[in-house]
This record gives C-alpha cells, sequence and structure tokens, in this order.
C-alpha cells in the first residue's frame, strides 16, 4: 500500500476545537497492563492487554537481583540503584569495559562500553560540512518529530522515505558521508520515528494504515531490522500537528508514545529489556490532544510527555520508570507545541507560535519555575512554525532550526542557545541551491563531546544534510 504523507491543511478550522481541553486531575489516572508482543500478521488478543490478575516480570524477562534502574533499596549485594554486583565488585554495566550489558562480558580490540554495548569511542573530530543532498527522490515527510538519530559512538542515522517505504541512511565519518539507503520492510507506515539507543543498535516506532503502533529494532545499524511487532493493536491517532509516535530510551528502558484514535488519553508504552520481550501500558487521559511528544532526562532517567491544546501546554512527570505519571506544570502562552526538547536537570525547550504565524521558542523550568521566551532574529526566520527543528544540549543549552525569510526558502537558520542565554549567541546560516520542503521540516541533533550539531531537511530534489560547527 502507498504510504500517506501527513498535512497540516486542516490546521485552521482545528484551532478553535480544541481550544478548551485536557484533564483536570494532577495525579494522573493510570491503566497499566503487560501486553503480548506479537508479529505484525497476528490478531490482538483483547485489545494488546493482559488481564489484571496476570503477572508481569518487568517487561517480560527476570531480572538479575543485583540489576536495578531507578529504584531506591540496595540490593542484597549492597550496589547502588544503578549497579550490579559482578563478583565482588558493584559496576554499572551501562559503561563499565569489563562488564559491558552483563558481568564478565568485556569490551576487547579498543572498544569501549556505550549503553551497555562494546563500540567504537565516540568520534570528536567534528567539522563543518556543508548542506547538500545525499539521497535523491526521498523524503523526511512520513517521519514523526525526530527524523535524526546520533548514537554513542556519534554514528549519524537519518529516517526517509523512499518510493512509499521507510529507509535508513547512516554516516560513520560525522556526517561527511553517508552509505547507500537501506530499506526497512515494514510496509505500509504512514509515519515512523528511528531512536539510536546504543552503538548500532536502532528503534523504530510507527503507525500502520490499521491505525495499530508496531515496533522494531535492529543491532546492526540499520541493515536488518527484526519482524515488525504489535504494541498497541489500535486505533491509535496521529492527531491533529504531532503528537507521536515517538521513542525514546534510557538504560535498558524502551518507550513508545503516542494518542488513542478516539483522542481521549495520551498512551506510554514501557519495556525494561531493551525492547524485547513485553510492552506495560500507561494511560494519561487527555482530551482531544492537539500536538505533543515524550522526552527523557538523561541525567537521572524521569520521563516527560507534553501535550499541547493550543494556548496552553501541560507537562507530566514519571519518576518511576514510566509507572505512573503526574502533572507537573501548566505551560500557559505555549501554541502549536509540537515538539519539547528535554535538557539535564529538568529544563527544557519548546518551539511553538505564539501566535500563529510567528516563530518563537522557550526555556522552561520544570521544576515549577517560569516559562522564559527567547529571542530570536525575526528578520532571519520564516513566519511559519511547521518548519523548525530543536535538539537540547548535555550542557543545557539547546540548537533551534528554522526556515529563513526568502522568497525562494533557499535556505534556513541555526541558532544556538546557552543553559543560561535569553538571545540567541550565535546564527549559522544554512543555505542550499534548491527550495527547501516546509512539509519534510528540518531536524537537529547534537554531536556528543563536540559543538556540531547535525542538521537534515527535505528540498525539492530529495533528502539533505549539514553539519555546522558553533
Amino acid at each position: 500500500m502507498a504510504l500517506r504523507i501527513p498535512t497540516t491543511i486542516f490546521l485552521l478550522g482545528a484551532l478553535a476545537l480544541f481550544a478548551c481541553s485536557g484533564d483536570d486531575d494532577d495525579v494522573v489516572v493510570i491503566r497499566d497492563g503487560g501486553t503480548s508482543v506479537r508479529d505484525a500478521g497476528e490478531e490482538a488478543r483483547d485489545g494488546g492487554v493482559v488481564d489484571a490478575g496476570e503477572v508481569e516480570r518487568d517487561g517480560g524477562v527476570e531480572r538479575d537481583a543485583g540489576t536495578r534502574d531507578g529504584g531506591v533499596e540496595l540490593d542484597a549485594g549492597g550496589c547502588g540503584p544503578l549497579e550490579t554486583m559482578c563478583g565482588d565488585d558493584c559496576v554499572d554495566v551501562f559503561a563499565d569495559d569489563a562488564h559491558c550489558g552483563d558481568c564478565g562480558q568485556a569490551c576487547t580490540g579498543g572498544a569501549v562500553c556505550l549503553s551497555g554495548v562494546c563500540g567504537p569511542p565516540p568520534a570528536t573530530n567534528v567539522a563543518a560540512v556543508p548542506a547538500r543532498t545525499i539521497v535523491p527522490g526521498c523524503t523526511t515527510a512520513g517521519t514523526s518529530s525526530s527524523k535524526l538519530a546520533v548514537d554513542p559512538s556519534n554514528r549519524i542515522f537519518v529516517g526517509m522515505v523512499c518510493s512509499d517505504m521507510p529507509y535508513v541512511v547512516r554516516s560513520d565519518d560525522l556526517g561527511a558521508t553517508f552509505a547507500a539507503p537501506e530499506e526497512i520492510t515494514i510496509p505500509s507506515l504512514e509515519r515512523f520515528e528511528i531512536h539510536a539507543a546504543a552503538p548500532d543498535v536502532l528503534y523504530l516506532v510507527g503507525r500502520t494504515e490499521g491505525a495499530a503502533l508496531v515496533f522494531s529494532k535492529s543491532t546492526d545499524g540499520g541493515a536488518t531490522w527484526s519482524s515488525p511487532r504489535v504494541v498497541d493493536a489500535g486505533p491509535v491517532s496521529l492527531a491533529m500537528i504531532s503528537a507521536g509516535p515517538n521513542v525514546r530510551s534510557w538504560r535498558n528502558h524502551v518507550y513508545l508514545f503516542v494518542t488513542n484514535g478516539g483522542g481521549t488519553e495520551l498512551r506510554v508504552w514501557r519495556n525494561d529489556a531493551l525492547g524485547d520481550g513485553a510492552f506495560s501500558l500507561t494511560a494519561i487521559p487527555f482530551t482531544m490532544p492537539f500536538g505533543g511528544g515524550l522526552d527523557l532526562d538523561t541525567a537521572n532517567g524521569d520521563v516527560w510527555v507534553f501535550v499541547d491544546t493550543f494556548g496552553r501546554a501541560e507537562a507530566y512527570r514519571s519518576t518511576d520508570n514510566g509507572a505512573s505519571f503526574t502533572r507537573a506544570q501548566t505551560l500557559m502562552g505555549i501554541a502549536v507545541a509540537n515538539q519539547y526538547a528535554v535538557a539535564p536537570g529538568n529544563q527544557a525547550y519548546t518551539r511553538c507560535g505564539t501566535p500563529v504565524g510567528s516563530v518563537c521558542t522557550a526555556r522552561v523550568d520544570l521544576s515549577g519555575g517560569a516559562v522564559q521566551p527567547l529571542t530570536l532574529a525575526p528578520e532571519l526566520f520564516a513566519a511559519s512554525p511547521f518548519g523548525l527543528g530543536l535538539a537540547a544540549r548535555a550542557d543545557g543549552g539547546a540548537y533551534l532550526g528554522a526556515r529563513r525569510i526568502e522568497t525562494t526558502n533557499s535556505g534556513f537558520v541555526v541558532a544556538e542557545f546557552g543553559p543560561t542565554d535569553t538571545a540567541a549567541t550565535d546564527l549559522r546560516i544554512v543555505t542550499t541551491s534548491t527550495t527547501v520542503d516546509l512539509g519534510g521540516g528540518v531536524d537537529l541533533s547534537v554531536i556528543a563531546g563536540t559543538t556540531g550539531v547535525a542538521t537534515v531537511f527535505t528540498s525539492s530534489v530529495g533528502v539533505a544534510a549539514s553539519v555546522e560547527v558553533f
């Protein structure tokens, strides 16, 4: 079946409908059950939710007594909450070169332990790469809010649609060159997103034309993928602008986000076994979300869900690996905020349009502080907010990308914000010889350990990319 590219033609008619919505409870009512993970062709049993009387063992796998993530009690060996007892030592198997992923699994040949997988040390010799077409004839318009992923070794991956099929293309040299695109053999996806969890480990979430949510995993950098598994039999919604599907991970935890087809709840599917085995559902009641998404605080593993109701947004927080959520903050004046980026230390950046037709971004203190608008250069940015991209840095700063104001739409601007800046401290004007496609949008991703940021966008020729160095 042909892949349908989402559009925003219906935006104006939907604004009034979504102006007053949401749920008034501060503590979220949870529907939390296990789900069997099946091949896409299998029929879902009872909507995919296990009866309340059934017992789920941490995502369908029995965990080692010495491994705990996010807990508060020490294990029998006296190790901390993110440590495992290996022999007589407490180690972090997600960062220990001698015990990578499990006790006794040592990294060799110069490899280091990154997110529990042995891989090359992160490349840091980043250099600016001018914008150019990397895959002609393809588009990023069939992807979700994240079109670009960088793994812990700083390999760059781009998701795209070519001839109505999903593809991924990779760069092993910090964006200087890209390999030929690899087809992802999951047909009939209406929208999908990839996430780089560990060296060469990618997760994919997508919505099928049958309105189901499917998940797949690659352990070889996108060359091959596991059989797509139905996580939510649906129907799941794409909402009005962008409300998933999203996929994120922290250590062994994998999170999928989507809204239900009736527009009455936000759904977070979670797995504690690196995407293997069962997923469990946490549902957040919310009436008719306009846009939203999920992101993680990589410093502590907190899970954040943001949802926009046009005119305000709500932020929900989970401190127990997604098992429950509490409304943490109401963000007034945030409109069309269909993407958020969480920086370590309970700080987030939003991309938004206030009012519709203008460009804005803001820094949000998620501990309950104020929303700080950030000053942009209006003479450089296009009026529409839908061509924006946003990426948070480990130091609390961020990068914002948006189309330039030009009749030819021949480029875009990347602005840098420091952790406490109220205005952009540096700008990069990215020029192209072709027209930037608004529907494909602009996406950014930080190259860890460097001052570089990778960009990807769709032009009139195909998928294009650059690397900007600040």
